[in-house]
């Protein structure tokens, strides 16, 4: 099978940074938007405030192992496929995907009996023996094994500089969760109704003279699994795909490539280096995720704890958006998690893209020894990522409510308001955790794993020790959680610049890499919040909103091209770069 694909067309051409990016950057963009057209219509007509605490419980316990699975491993093949193609060793290059693949294999079984092991004590330890969400959870444990078969793969074909295969599968993966997640909520919801309407008894529970609403309360855990069931199946089908176009398509490494390179390391050694490679790696991988674990293991317990004894306190303080609420800590987490997180979330995963993308570039640049090659590189990221991170979270912070109503609606009023507050602060948040990502690939490309490991054990203890205090006081109460977050993630950022700076003792230029993207999204901020708040008196809210975001990006990219950001060489690594460089040229809009 490994001769088939030496028979494929020439050597593949590498992608630079910007283009892998843009790659990397456009699937991410798409399937944010997939899975808004899962989240909106979940939270908006499926799920209530309840039944989003318990999606978001089961997806917060899968969340660290996924990243495990589908940001440190791959990152951590990545890397010793750019290194070995730097070296021109192509036998190890086609070695490190069979060991990967058989390796990752064992892991994904792994991780899926854990979960499973582990739904019990959580229920019992952190849910106080509630099972209402154990359904979730076991029909989330499955997609670990999937997601450790994706990143064998994508990995990979990252490391060759060809985020295509990455691409195409991240869509798959989150369109399969929109279809089969939908569906299965759906189902499950008209199942319970048409059984109850029958019977006056749904899935076993009897509920003679229960209005509709009672019933929908009830079966909010059972629709939520069908919801979790989507995230499976969109794994699976994530996998397939992958495996199928490693068969047909190939790598593209030639026969010549392979019969010039030295003779292959044994797999065995192949296995220890890689082991002691992810190991470091896995543990910073869980930098954009960690906050997430340690949320599902204190959050839920504290709210529990203070609801219990100021409930009336807290209730008063957030008055008509708990009205008709059973369960007030699901129903507060489910509007963190299950509502403002996913929003918060959008700019650290596109600001990890850009890691991803950069760690194969800079780990060749930097075993070369090509010093002004990394420089260049490493300013290039984290331009690109100030360029993303600044005026997304800004924009977040200061239209949080506008944003919140505009996409849940009147029928989710309570959850939005609420999720408005939080995504405040949680806006703030996503620039730090944004510009973290990246810093943390790079240390890594530079060989310094045991940095972003550290730092993001240093940052863990901050959250934890900031959530278990602020969320048992009942003037925080959820809103601890995301103070937490946002004092880890200002500690590992200053960390980790830091820390690469001294290590690879390059001093990126500050002003073209943070202060110019920052300037530029302070008068993006100012646009949305001045054009929406004019705006809102004479037009909707929501129309308001929509064209408050549109004057900020025009206002963002007439600045970004006044202050020429960009440089001439970044913007020719796009597609049809030279015309864009040129045209941009004639504008004066580049360095």
């Amino acid at each position: 099978m490994e001769l088939k694909h030496t028979k494929k067309r020439g050597k593949a051409k590498h992608q630079s940074i910007l283009y892998g990016t843009l790659i990397l950057t456009v699937a991410t963009g798409l399937a944010k938007v997939i899975g808004a057209l899962f989240k909106i219509p979940l939270g908006r007509f499926l799920l209530d405030g309840e039944g989003m605490g318990y999606f978001s419980a089961a997806y917060e316990l899968y969340l660290p192992m996924y990243a495990i699975s589908m940001a440190g491993l791959p990152i951590a093949i990545s890397r010793m496929v750019a290194t070995s193609i730097g070296e021109g060793r192509y036998r190890d290059v086609r070695a490190i995907q069979r060991v990967a693949r058989r390796a990752f294999l064992v892991t994904g079984l792994i991780g899926f009996v854990v979960m499973l092991a582990g739904s019990v004590p959580y229920i019992l330890f952190i849910k106080d023996g509630d099972f209402s969400s154990i359904y979730c959870i076991l029909a989330i444990a499955p997609a670990l094994l999937f997601c450790c078969v994706m990143s064998s793969y994508r990995g990979y074909y990252e490391g060759l500089r060809n985020m295509y295969p990455t691409a195409v599968s991240e869509i798959i993966d989150v369109g399969g969760k929109l279809v089969f997640g939908i569906i299965g909520a759906f189902a499950i919801i008209q199942i319970g109704l048409a059984q109850f309407k029958s019977t006056g008894v749904v899935f076993g529970q009897a509920m003679e003279g229960a209005a509709s609403s009672e019933v929908l309360k009830m079966l909010q855990p059972y629709a939520a699994a069908g919801a979790v069931l989507g995230v499976t199946a969109g794994s699976a089908l994530g996998a397939l795909f992958l495996v199928l176009r490693h068969r047909i398509v190939g790598d593209h490494i030639t026969a010549q490539q392979l019969a010039a390179s030295p003779e292959q390391t044994p797999s065995r050694q192949i296995l220890k280096s890689m082991l002691i490679i992810a190991f470091p790696i896995v543990i910073g991988a869980l930098a954009n995720n960690i906050s997430s674990l340690i949320d599902v293991l204190t959050v839920q317990q504290r709210l529990e704890s203070v609801v219990a004894v100021h409930g009336d306190e807290i209730y008063a303080m957030y008055g008509a958006s708990l009205d008709g609420v059973n369960k007030v800590p699901d129903f507060l987490f489910g509007c963190y998690k299950g509502y403002s997180y996913s929003f918060y979330n959008l700019v650290p995963t596109i600001a990890s893209v850009i890691g991803i993308s950069a760690l194969p570039a800079v780990a060749t640049a930097w075993s070369g020894r090509d010093r002004a090659e990394s420089k260049k590189s490493m300013e290039s990221v984290i331009r690109m990522t100030a360029l993303i991170s600044f005026p997304g979270g800004i924009g977040l912070s200061l239209l949080s409510h506008p944003i919140m109503q505009l996409v849940f609606g009147a029928g989710r009023a309570g959850e939005a308001q609420i999720a408005g507050d939080l995504l405040t602060i949680q806006g703030i948040t996503a620039i730090f955790a944004g510009l973290t990502l990246p810093l943390n690939s790079m240390l890594q490309a530079l060989g310094k794993e045991k940095i972003p490991m550290f730092n993001i054990l240093i940052g863990s203890v901050i959250k934890i020790s900031l959530n278990w205090y602020l969320v048992g006081l009942p003037q925080y109460n959820v809103k601890g959680a995301v103070v937490g977050s946002l004092a880890c993630y200002v500690f590992m950022f200053v960390s980790d610049l830091f820390f690469l700076c001294k290590s690879s003792k390059i001093i990126p230029n500050v002003w073209s890499t943070l202060v110019k993207p920052l300037i530029g999204a302070v008068l993006c901020g100012a646009t949305a919040f001045v054009t929406y708040n004019g705006l809102a008196r004479v037009i909707s809210g929501n129309l308001a909103t929509v064209a408050s975001l549109c004057a900020a990006v025009v206002v963002y990219v007439l600045a970004i091209g006044l202050m020429r950001v960009m440089s001439r060489e970044e913007v020719e690594t796009l597609p049809k770069g030279d015309k864009i460089a040129g045209l941009l040229d004639k504008m004066h809009f580049l360095a």
